[in-house]
């Protein structure tokens, strides 16, 4: 922090987890900090509610998964709020009037014509996030979880029976070496795409035909061009397995094997998330070293994701069966995007490389200037 009098003093970092926030969401930040912390670079504490600087949120804001930091160091404190959902025209204008920095996972800068400027100024891209896990994390986070939770799940069979599932989900993940793959491994020379369908409703308010429609379109096209060199399908969901049985998976893995699986292959296929949204998919994919061909991203990224060097895009199922195909037969082209993503990883999504960059904006923030909420 510029206006610190005490450079060389450890920042302290408090955590704050509400009890709306799903924990997978902010998971890969958290396992980040505290790999900060045991390389003795801060001082962490978690907590588990809203930050008290950022006021009660209001009934859209809860729909806003928000995870807060607080960052102290010498004198200085910066207050930092975290949106990990993927709509980027929402926003939880309770932390936005209070915050110094505003971190959102879905960032597009046309939303923010929508907000007053002296909020829309705090907001910057959040980066790639996916659900993962690393042991001594999870048991420091998880017994504090449940005590936050569970009081408020035992009132209804409903709320019992989500936090079950939420707790299974959460012990379940695979851990972040699971996901990681060095560019200098041996591939399998082919291409993994396996992606589930979504039900009118069930996790979004935008129109899902188009989602689907595509989904389904790609694993029949890329099944057809590609046949034993292509690996995947639908997710046999209800939807799924009515509508689409032909296109439905045929291979069963536990969400750990079928993560080391699918990192194995050289070319992953990636569709875009619900709302334009940057996919889970797309980090593990970089975390995995892989050749990726792409539908256009509309979300940004703190550091752009380069066509040709990062990903080849398409914007059909014939652009991006030729993209599949070209890393197949290319091994030059092949390596070096490999290369580019590992390092791409290794700078912007590896969790206490990500935790880092974003305590670093916190730690360069300048309270002297601190705009008026």
């Amino acid at each position: 922090m510029r206006g610190s009098n005490d450079k060389l003093e450890r920042p302290q970092v408090t955590v704050w987890v509400p009890s709306s926030v799903r924990l997978h969401y902010p998971i890969k930040l958290l396992i980040g900090l505290v790999l900060l912390e045991q390389a003795s670079k801060i001082d962490l504490d978690f907590e588990f509610g809203v930050a008290p600087w950022a006021g009660k949120p209001g009934p859209n804001d809860e729909a806003v998964g928000t995870i807060y930091w607080t960052v102290q160091q010498g004198a200085d404190s910066v207050r930092v709020a975290f949106d990990l959902q993927d709509q980027g025209w929402l926003f939880n204008r309770s932390a936005l009037r209070t915050c110094d920095l505003y971190f959102k996972r879905g960032f597009e800068p046309l939303a923010l014509s929508t907000l007053p400027a002296a909020w829309g100024s705090r907001i910057k891209p959040l980066g790639l996030v996916y659900p993962c896990q690393r042991l001594g994390v999870s048991a420091r986070l998880l017994p504090r979880w449940l005590v936050q939770r569970a009081p408020h799940s035992l009132t209804s069979l409903g709320q019992f029976v989500q936090l079950k599932q939420e707790l299974k989900l959460l012990v379940q993940l695979p851990l972040v070496t699971d996901f990681q793959r060095s560019p200098t491994q041996p591939a399998i020379e082919g291409v993994i795409f396996q992606t589930r369908l979504w039900e009118q409703g069930e996790s979004s308010d935008e129109d899902l035909v188009e989602v689907n429609s595509m989904r389904c379109a790609l694993v029949q096209g890329l099944r057809a061009a590609l046949g034993p060199r292509f690996r995947g399908g639908l997710v046999p969901t209800r939807l799924a397995l009515e509508r689409h049985a032909e296109l439905v998976a045929t291979d069963h893995y536990r969400r750990r094997d079928y993560v080391r699986m699918s990192g194995s292959y050289l070319v992953g296929v990636y569709s875009r998330g619900l709302n334009h949204s940057n996919a889970f998919k797309l980090g593990e994919y970089l975390a995995a070293a892989q050749c990726i061909v792409a539908e256009p991203l509309r979300q940004e990224l703190p550091q752009p994701l380069v066509e040709k060097l990062n990903y080849l895009p398409f914007g059909g199922v014939d652009e991006c069966v030729e993209g599949c195909v070209q890393l197949l037969e290319d091994k030059r082209l092949a390596a070096a995007m490999r290369q580019a993503n590992f390092e791409y990883y290794c700078a912007q999504v590896e969790p206490e490389a990500h935790a880092s960059r974003l305590l670093g904006e916190a730690l360069s923030f300048d309270p002297s200037g601190r705009l008026p909420t």
